[in-house]
């Protein structure tokens, strides 16, 4: 169980978020069939759907308390507004899904505007079948606060990604030194001088950069992988 919870303490959900707790059910979250896990990126554009949440244990007769937070508002140097409530389904029968439950707050996709956003789902086992108010305001919500006034207790599952703001220079080249298998091709980047011959191909492909400095760039298969991304180097 350690080793579960290890990646949420390792990116701080637990102590910002959340106590430490033992999972004893397993959450599984996906948007667009694209499985989240702890610590991994998604782009915004990814996650503009609300997302599968499937509650892998229990029994129809145990239900459950979903939570999706975001503690990093407006942005994760100085979060005042912590946390930003996006999404709150009571009423999951386990072994179901969260279409299953009763959604008190609707899902409001992520949009972070600041570097890089944490975005939490947090699952609580509750006693009974129970009516949850919808908080006052998705800013300042509180995770902790809210189960303490629900009677819900420790979280029984957690997951969650980052995300930051989108630009169509990060969907191509998402990290230096990684791959994107979304993208169209993998190049191999080295800087030279700028010329006439290549300039219209690098720009066309943020090549070029306020320098002067050019790219010249190869396309080449991603080796070891089948799909296609970009490396930096």
């Amino acid at each position: 169980m350690a080793r579960e919870v290890e990646p949420l303490m390792v990116g701080r959900v637990i102590g910002d978020v959340m106590d430490s707790f033992i999972p004893s059910i397993k959450m599984s979250v996906t948007f667009n069939n694209k499985q989240v896990f702890n610590g991994h990126e998604l782009y915004p554009s990814t996650v503009v759907t609300k997302p599968r949440v499937e509650v892998v244990g229990g029994d129809m007769r145990t239900f459950f308390t979903l939570v999706m937070t975001d503690p990093d508002v407006p942005g994760p140097s100085d979060p005042y507004l912590r946390e930003h409530l996006h999404w709150i389904v009571t009423d999951i029968p386990g072994t179901t899904d969260a279409t299953f439950g009763r959604e008190v707050v609707s899902y409001e996709n992520p949009k972070p505007n600041i570097g890089i956003h944490r975005f939490v789902f947090v699952l609580f086992k509750q006693k009974r079948r129970q009516i949850i108010k919808s908080p006052c305001s998705r800013d300042n919500f509180n995770t902790r606060r809210f189960a303490s006034e629900n009677d819900l207790g420790l979280p029984v599952a957690a997951v969650y990604f980052n995300a930051q703001r989108e630009t169509a220079a990060r969907r191509l080249y998402p990290l230096s030194g990684s791959y994107n298998a979304e993208a169209s091709s993998y190049w191999i980047f080295k800087d030279v001088p700028s010329t006439k011959e290549n300039e219209i191909e690098n720009d066309s492909a943020g090549g070029n950069d306020e320098s002067g400095q050019g790219a010249a760039m190869e396309k080449m298969p991603l080796p070891g992988n089948t799909g296609n991304g970009v490396k930096f180097f």
